[in-house]
């Protein structure tokens, strides 16, 4: 019962559920660990997407709390994506990317942001996505 608490929690944080539309697409994006995975895999999930520094903490700082993130995240069918295109490459490979390698859950990094270009955008709002 907390796991079904737990994510409620992280859902009612967010001000906004997008449906997203049919994806067919084989594209894939990576993990800070170089593990990929095609949109049409990560759509069998729910995403918690952040765009900006204070929402990822949000998230992070929610899983860190947790004894076994990486389980509750996968009990719970929730992937974790982040656009981090804004970001400067330098910051990116030499810090965030080395930090977040610690994490013992997958985050999926858009770098470009080529595929989350359509995607729902708010700042410091963690978007809910199915």
């Amino acid at each position: 019962m907390r796991l079904l608490g737990n994510i409620t929690f992280l859902i009612l944080l967010s001000s906004l559920i997008f449906k997203l539309k049919a994806w067919t697409s084989e594209e894939t994006i990576l993990n800070q660990f170089d593990q990929v995975i095609t949109l049409t895999e990560l759509k069998k999930h729910r995403i918690l997407f952040t765009i900006d520094k204070a929402s990822y903490e949000l998230i992070s700082s929610y899983l860190a709390q947790i004894k076994n993130p990486n389980q509750h995240l996968v009990q719970a069918k929730v992937m974790l994506v982040s656009d981090i295109s804004k970001m400067p490459a330098l910051i990116s490979k030499i810090v965030a990317i080395p930090k977040m390698k610690k994490l013992a859950y997958p985050v999926y990094l858009d770098k470009k942001p080529s595929l989350t270009k359509n995607w729902p955008r708010k700042p410091n709002v963690i978007q809910v996505l199915e």
